[in-house]
């Protein structure tokens, strides 16, 4: 099963947390710290991840990408809203999205 953290520009996501539960579950994580070209750049490096981890609303998720990923199960995100993400979509594809809950103070990322 394949991982694929989003957006972290800061390169600081695979030291915010431990990481080795799931890679011990033969999990490979990929991160990608840099905006994707293009809708079509997106969509090509991709299409063999079952889970994606949105840290930023900078990868916008609309419908039209979705579709192009047969293979995601799973859209993990950071606090309450998402609004760069088509969620009915997701829906309508079978695809799991699961968010924090925002916390007290607005400290959700640091709770993914």
């Amino acid at each position: 099963m394949k991982l694929a953290i989003l957006d972290d520009y800061m390169k600081i996501a695979l030291d915010s947390a431990d990481w080795d539960r799931l890679r011990k579950r033969g999990i490979d994580i990929t991160v990608f710290d840099t905006a994707f070209a293009s809708a079509d750049d997106a969509a090509s490096k991709l299409q063999s991840f079952e889970i994606v981890n949105l840290l930023r609303e900078r990868t916008h998720f609309p419908r039209t990408l979705i579709e192009r990923l047969p293979n995601l199960k799973l859209i993990a995100m950071t606090g309450r809203r998402a609004p760069s993400l088509d969620i009915p979509a997701a829906t309508d594809h079978g695809i799991l999205v699961c968010n924090t809950h925002g916390g007290e103070g607005g400290a959700s990322t640091s709770e993914m």
